[in-house]
């Protein structure tokens, strides 16, 4: 009650005296003080727009209190868009004194207008603090990301013309190679994801317009964009797979980490979780995992693991390894149980390369076992598929292990021979950390074959 008492008579003597001058002294003095004064400057009836705007220039006030105006600014814009304000936040953006820079980039990242944009770009460009630039760049997630669906966040590039886009594109490049934090190199590269997948959907576009050339134009642009990405390099590889040239493809899956060859083994080994026999020395080795990407943020996952691959004859063995040092969570027991709620790892194969139906296999500690076969219709496929599937753990200290075999017929596919290329993913899901890693990144969802590796059999 006090204090509207206290706010209704600073509107009552606005008008005698210098009210701004009264208020300034409560902005400096900070606390309380200064939250009640912001309040009174915001929701006040008065023509305050010009004097605060003034203020916020005005160098002879610290750099406190005029931190303090632009949050004013910030609540009267959301109060009554008045275009000056956003002029005069975007004039002091170019500020000589850092903190006021750093200040005024939150609160226009806060603001989220589209328009201010190509502003973010410019200052982006600009800038050579460290701090700053991560706050453009979350204020520019601000401007450009939507939340689909309440629950991923997708970019909405429409905002920025073309040249821009390839302006910011230069910019990220830039701090990406340089000697900067390596949580702004993260969210540098982040953002050539974010620009990358823009191409990657208008070759979609393309594709679908069967224009064929317009695709490939778009698929290079993203590869130029994020060089490194996985998921970029997995389009393209497709796409030279897709028109013909499986040479050139495997070639560039193959330098990009995106297909593993798997060796015809000596001997076939005995499955027992153990996996210490000679038979597994030539298999191929997975140990790079990432983890599930959110909104095209690729993080190394925190655990470590491990898959082995190799075949013989009508067989495929696989191997995996899970480092941990708690005792792992296994509470599923039966076939087709919530196997995934457990420490679990997740296979999943496409046989015939349709980039739309596959097998999924779950396997926890114990080993219990979910198999699952989507035709591409649903989600998640259907636990109908039982496999013929020989599996074995063995539980250590520090880690768990489990040896699988699979028939190709099984799984529906021919004998492998050497040439046969199918689509592949592994996954493992960690409980303690609630961490899902994956070999290949698939965005936003494990089920997305169109974004497997592939197992080129030797």
């Amino acid at each position: 009650m006090v204090r509207r008492v206290y706010i209704g008579l600073c509107f009552c003597t606005f008008g005698c005296g210098d009210p701004l001058e009264r208020e300034f002294e409560r902005l400096e003095e900070g606390g309380a003080a200064a939250e009640e004064a912001m309040m009174v400057l915001a929701l006040s009836e008065e023509p305050l727009t010009e004097p605060l705007i003034a203020a916020l220039g005005d160098e002879r006030y610290s750099t406190r209190a005029r931190s303090r105006v632009a949050d004013v600014l910030y609540r009267m814009y959301a109060r009554n868009g008045d275009p000056r304000i956003l002029a005069a936040l975007a004039g002091q953006a170019h500020s000589d004194d850092r903190e006021i820079r750093l200040h005024i980039t939150r609160v226009i990242g806060l603001l989220g207008e589209e328009e201010q944009t190509g502003l973010i770009v410019d200052l982006l460009e600009r800038e050579r603090d460290d701090a700053i630039r991560r706050e453009l760049l979350v204020a520019l997630e601000n401007v450009l990301g939507v939340f689909r669906g309440g629950r991923y966040l997708v970019f909405e590039f429409a905002a920025l013309a073309a040249a821009e886009r390839e302006r910011l594109s230069r910019i990220l490049q830039r701090m990406a190679a340089n000697d900067m934090s390596d949580s702004l190199v993260t969210s540098a590269n982040d953002w050539r994801e974010r620009l990358a997948q823009n191409r990657l959907e208008a070759a979609r576009r393309s594709l679908l317009q069967a224009d064929l050339d317009a695709a490939e134009g778009f698929l290079r642009a993203a590869a130029k964009i994020a060089p490194e990405s996985k998921v970029v390099n997995r389009h393209l590889g497709s796409f030279y797979l897709a028109s013909g040239d499986s040479a050139r493809a495997l070639d560039h899956l193959r330098r990009h980490g995106l297909l593993v060859v798997v060796p015809q083994l000596k001997a076939e080994p005995r499955i027992d979780g153990e996996m210490d026999e000679r038979a597994w020395e030539s298999a191929a080795h997975l140990t790079e995992f990432q983890q599930l990407p959110r909104s095209q943020r690729f993080r190394k996952a925190r655990v470590r693991s491990e898959v082995l691959l190799g075949y013989r004859d009508d067989d495929l063995f696989i191997g995996v390894v899970a480092h941990q040092d708690e005792e792992p969570i296994a509470r599923a027991t039966e076939h087709d149980g919530s196997v995934g709620d457990d420490d679990c790892f997740e296979l999943f194969i496409d046989v015939d390369l349709d980039q739309r139906s596959y097998h999924q296999i779950i396997v926890n500690s114990i080993p219990a076992l979910a198999d699952f076969y989507n035709d591409g219709s649903t989600r998640h496929g259907t636990p109908d598929w039982n496999g013929a599937i020989d599996v074995a753990s063995v539980s250590e200290k520090d880690r768990w292990s489990v040896e699988l075999t699979l028939s190709a017929r099984d799984l529906g596919g021919k004998i492998p021979e050497e040439g046969t290329l199918w689509g592949f993913n592994a996954a493992r899901y960690h409980v303690a950390s609630d961490e899902y890693g994956q070999w290949l990144p698939t965005p936003n969802s494990a089920h997305r074959p169109d974004h497997f590796g592939f197992l080129l059999f030797e």
